[in-house]
């Protein structure tokens, strides 16, 4: 990677906006934002730059002007919800669904910037919106033009609406929605930080209330980048009931599960989820779920495990797409849930606490331990492990009906008291706070972006 000096490229947009050049800064910004966040070195290290957050502001800021204020008041201020783009796994568009559910009936707006950089072209059949049409939202897509004109689309929609509360659920490399998060008034905009290992537009956004959903993106957000105006909203699932004590061994074996996309497990590590699935079913003699679309490379890469093992091949149940983690788990026969490792899954973690499935989870290594992990969201009686054999051990001692029994409570209790329905909708519909934690992040030091920059180019220098 060649280095730049952030002082001077932000220096130099400035220019450029000063000159007319809106398209092309959001460019630059949002593709700058995205070669960080995917780079793997960046992970948990790099997580925001007040520099690119202040070209948004900026560039928000200039459009302003261009916009019809003169517009009658509406009736029924809406919901208003601004994303990038939605789909059909992993946890963003669930958080974003559980919100709406929040509203209670008021009238809520999903509007979706589809700034695809970086990613495959999105067409509008693809972006996962009958989902939250069921829930009773419209959704508004920009399918056409260019940055500036997305970004002048966005905020005449803000004006227009004059929503109660917006609520910022966009991509990490989003320039436009930043940017058009200055038509938000002021005090009702939030951003929901769900982006909290990977760098992001928009943390330092000082018009936006910020919204962390666990203890340790907090922590890390107010502790060590010093996020100001600060709001720990749990994240939450809804409650399918917690499953029967007669649920489990439904399969006539030990079935074990995980879940995520390969993003999760793919990472510079020392144990690979992939390779380890045929140890863990040739363990108990038993079976496992995985519930995520996987590459044809990774599926085959846990077949060789399989045929290592000696573990037939049906002993893996691979589902691509399911529309609640929480009843899969329960339909399949799960006994115990593993979280994504070594980056962790909170969204799914918590459902499969709320419907009582026992935990196994990693403690990771390095940054892995806290803010990639995960762990520190797992109910307190949940067994850990550093090392395979660790995991094969506990799973050992976990394969039997009155530990299944006393983990399903366990962790039952730790979703109603963190994460239950009741405790996020009082949170949000209140505007109440929750107390904030505290975790002691000593394996984590984040890195300015500019330091991010010197360190790739000059790696002799260290880190």
């Amino acid at each position: 990677m060649n280095f730049i000096d952030v002082d001077q490229f932000a220096r130099d947009q400035l220019n450029e906006l000063a000159n007319g050049q809106l398209d092309a800064v959001l460019g630059r910004v949002s593709q700058m934002a995205h070669d960080v966040s995917s780079h793997p070195r960046a992970l948990s290290k790099v997580l925001a730059s007040p520099e690119l957050d202040e070209l948004c502001r900026v560039a928000g800021q200039s459009t302003l002007a261009q916009l019809n204020h003169s517009v009658a008041n509406v009736a029924e201020k809406p919901w208003l919800f601004i994303a990038t783009y939605l789909y059909d796994n992993g946890g963003h568009t669930r958080v974003l669904e559980d919100f709406i559910k929040f509203a209670d009936g008021k009238k809520c707006i999903v509007l979706l910037t589809n700034l695809a950089n970086g990613d495959p072209v999105i067409h509008k059949g693809d972006l996962y919106v009958d989902e939250v049409a069921r829930l009773g939202a419209d959704t508004e897509i920009c399918l056409g033009g260019g940055l500036a004109d997305k970004l002048r689309w966005l905020q005449q929609k803000i004006v227009d609406l004059q929503p109660e509360r917006t609520f910022l659920f966009h991509h990490f490399y989003d320039s436009v929605a930043v940017a058009a998060s200055e038509a938000i008034p002021a005090g009702s905009g939030y951003l929901l930080h769900h982006a909290d290992y990977r760098f992001s537009l928009g943390v330092h956004a000082a018009r936006l209330n910020h919204i962390d959903f666990h203890a340790a993106g907090l922590c890390a957000c107010r502790d060590k980048i010093k996020v100001k105006n600060q709001v720990y909203w749990p994240m939450s699932a809804s409650d399918d009931g917690i499953r029967s004590a007669e649920s489990f061994y439904k399969n006539g074996r030990f079935t074990t599960a995980s879940s995520g996309a390969p993003a999760k497990f793919n990472v510079p590590y020392p144990y690979n989820y992939f390779d380890l699935i045929g140890q863990m079913i040739a363990a108990t003699d038993g079976a496992h779920v995985h519930i995520g679309r996987l590459s044809d490379d990774d599926l085959a890469r846990i077949y060789r495990g399989l045929d290592a093992h000696g573990v037939p091949h049906e002993r893996l149940i691979y589902v691509p797409v399911v529309p609640s983690v929480w009843r899969a788990l329960v339909e399949y026969g799960v006994d115990v849930y593993l979280p994504s490792f070594p980056t962790g899954g909170n969204k799914a973690t918590i459902e499969a606490m709320g419907c009582g499935t026992p935990i196994i989870s990693h403690q990771g290594l390095g940054d892995f331990r806290y803010i990639l992990g995960g762990d520190f969201i797992m109910y307190p009686q949940t067994p850990r492990w550093r090392e395979p054999e660790q995991l094969l051990n506990a799973l050992r001692s976990m394969n039997q009906l009155p530990e299944l029994l006393k983990h399903r409570l366990a962790a039952r209790a730790q979703y109603d008291a963190q994460h239950a329905e009741s405790v996020a909708r009082h949170a949000i519909n209140a505007r109440e706070a929750l107390p904030l934690p505290d975790i002691a992040l000593e394996t984590f030091t984040p890195m300015s972006l500019q330091d991010f920059y010197f360190y790739e180019a000059y790696p002799m220098a260290g880190a």
